[in-house]
């Protein structure tokens, strides 16, 4: 199936959301449900999504313990995604989020358990619905129906809130199919889909991502590698977000699809899609942040023309 004709935005949020990044971000919040407790240790919040209409985005600065924190339990995740169903940076970046489909996972990951018992006030185990895997299998099964239906926009899993999102036009074939597979109830009785309405817009369309004049009189540094984890879209403007949230100002021409996936950048265009690495030189902070989208960002330049792409292993 040729997803890219369609226009469909078919995204896989990495299992270490600004690690491994390929976030996708969505307007629903965590809600404490029935709390459960794993045999000798702390409460575990049982969680359960939520839809509101308000984005939510990451604010503050991560202590370094935190950030060594996420880096440890990302690689172990990923291992296991029949276990675990994501670990991030709590949205105001001053603890870790390890999402488990069980309260207890001593067993099955003695490592990430015995990280999460050292650090009880650092790292927060959120036991989920749906693994992973399980996520993945239904995003492909959703994927697979949308094809020759009108009205798709977003097939992605939300690693934030446990969840398939499908953005569907309003009124569109897609919504009526997207709300038949948001009303299946999985083995444990909980939907693993939910909708969300977007609109589709033309597959040429792009949006100018935030640039400014290269600076002079610096030295460039060796390439330095960073995430593109996710392309926030407001009043026609494209905001590039980083693997810590900040937004990234280019010293370079930079456009992204209308729909947010992937950026293109420089005079011969380097495409960069959400969730993937890419190399600069020279960056720095932008004192007092920048605003973008109708929004206000913590915010990085890269400032001097220098973005590539990570050469292949």
């Amino acid at each position: 199936m040729n997803l890219q004709s369609k226009n469909i935005r078919y995204r896989i949020g990495a299992v270490v959301v600004l690690v491994l990044g390929g976030l996708v971000l969505a307007p629903v919040l965590w809600t404490p449900a029935t709390p459960e407790t794993a045999p000798g240790d702390k409460t575990v919040e049982k969680t359960s999504p939520e839809v509101t209409s308000e984005e939510q985005l990451w604010h503050g600065t991560a202590p370094e313990n935190v950030t060594e924190l996420i880096e440890q339990l990302g690689p172990l995740v990923e291992k296991q995604p029949e276990v675990f169903a994501g670990v991030a940076l709590a949205y105001d970046r001053q603890s870790v989020l390890l999402f488990a489909t069980k309260a207890d996972f001593k067993a099955e990951a003695p490592e990430a358990a015995k990280i999460a018992a050292d650090n009880p006030n650092l790292v927060q185990v959120r036991q989920v619905d749906f693994s992973t895997q399980q996520l993945k299998t239904a995003q492909d099964k959703a994927a697979a129906q949308s094809e020759g239906v009108t009205g798709w926009a977003t097939i992605a899993v939300d690693v934030m809130n446990n969840r398939v999102k499908l953005g569907v036009e309003p009124g569109s074939d897609a919504e009526k199919q997207a709300q038949k597979l948001a009303e299946e109830p999985s083995e444990n009785g909980a939907s693993i889909y939910y909708v969300h309405h977007e609109t589709v817009p033309t597959a040429m369309e792009t949006i100018p991502a935030p640039t400014e004049a290269p600076d002079t009189g610096g030295i460039p540094l060796p390439l330095l590698t960073s995430t593109l984890t996710k392309i926030h879209i407001g009043n026609q403007q494209a905001c590039p977000l980083q693997q810590d949230g900040k937004l990234v100002v280019f010293s370079e021409p930079a456009v992204a699809d209308s729909q947010g996936t992937y950026l293109l950048v420089g005079e011969q265009p380097v495409k960069i899609m959400v969730g993937e690495d890419f190399n600069s030189g020279w960056i720095r902070e932008i004192e007092g942040g920048y605003d973008c989208g109708g929004k206000h960002f913590e915010a990085v330049k890269i400032a001097i023309p220098s973005v590539t792409k990570p050469a292949a292993d």
